[in-house]
């Protein structure tokens, strides 16, 4: 789970844990166990995806290809948060592999790209211009090279991450703790062009509420808008909700999947939906892990 400064769930605009912070939000919010984990009618039961991406470590922030057969992810927790990749191998998935954009002692995640050519990713490595950036990256000779700040049009003082780019490339939508939103933390969008990025604006309601809205993940198609809601609409804790666009502006969120969750992503196709599943147990953040449900045959 991405965790942002100013909510009840940590301290980065980054995905790294702090279970002290979701225990103390857990004892006083509410009790969610893991066997309340539920999903909204026309998608199956989830499942956890097997190892070896799932492991004794906390796995966090999937990124799904758009074909399905690449899944990037985070692994660790604290300030030991490393970005992996997985490949399909048939029924399974390859051994991860860390991905050279990482930094010893300073969390790298959100990772996201939509041709394995250009990755945009949350970190607050050195020459942030906040308490978290998005940078881009750029694959060549199979390495991932040229790292950049998107800058001060993007990046702000303030906490900027969850990075999603639109399958045209031309639209970036993120989530940030700014001044103008509806919320402490929520949903914001840019434009490119060919002298840049435009200055981001707030998506608005009913995307954005007074509550903390984040982790924003857009259909191939455009028409559907995955995110993270923290204790809206009488869901407590984390949820992944879902909002169809109109046509005249996006409709009223629904509710996909709750117990504890965020993160979505979905293939091209928009049958799997990929999200991140916080265990607790006594009380207590004891695991993350990766999990996926389908959309069912009407």
């Amino acid at each position: 789970m991405i965790l942002f400064k100013n909510i009840p769930f940590g301290n980065w605009n980054i995905r790294i844990f702090v279970p002290a912070v979701v225990m103390t939000f857990m004892l006083g919010a509410c009790a969610i166990s893991a066997q309340e984990l539920k999903v909204a009618d026309g998608w199956s039961k989830p499942e956890a995806l097997p190892a070896p991406v799932n492991s004794s470590q906390w796995e966090d922030g999937p990124s799904i290809s758009p074909d399905g057969n690449t899944i990037y992810f985070t692994r660790g927790r604290d300030r030991d948060v490393r970005t992996y990749y997985s490949e399909r191998k048939g029924k399974g998935w390859s051994e991860p592999q860390e991905l050279d954009i990482n930094m010893k002692d300073f969390p790298t995640g959100a990772p996201h790209t939509q041709d394995g050519k250009t990755l945009y990713f949350a970190s607050i490595r050195p020459g942030v211009i906040g308490s978290g950036d998005i940078f881009v990256t750029q694959k060549s000779g199979g390495k991932w090279k040229d790292i950049k700040n998107l800058g001060k049009i993007v990046n702000t003082k303030d906490n900027d991450g969850e990075p999603f780019i639109s399958a045209d490339g031309n639209i970036l939508i993120f989530a940030s703790t700014r001044p103008g939103g509806q919320g402490s933390t929520d949903i914001w969008m840019t434009s490119r062009t060919e002298s840049g990025w435009n200055k981001p604006w707030n998506v608005g309601t009913p995307i954005n509420s007074k509550h903390e809205e984040s982790q924003p993940f857009l259909t191939q198609d455009g028409n559907e808008v995955f995110f993270m809601a923290v204790n809206r609409d009488n869901v407590p804790g984390p949820a992944v909700f879902r909002s169809l666009k109109g046509k005249e502006s996006w409709g009223k969120p629904e509710v996909i999947v709750s117990g504890m969750v965020g993160e979505p992503t979905l293939t091209a196709d928009k049958q799997y939906l990929y999200f991140v599943h916080l265990i607790m147990k006594g009380g207590k953040l004891v695991d993350a892990e990766i999990m996926f449900t389908r959309r069912l045959e009407k």
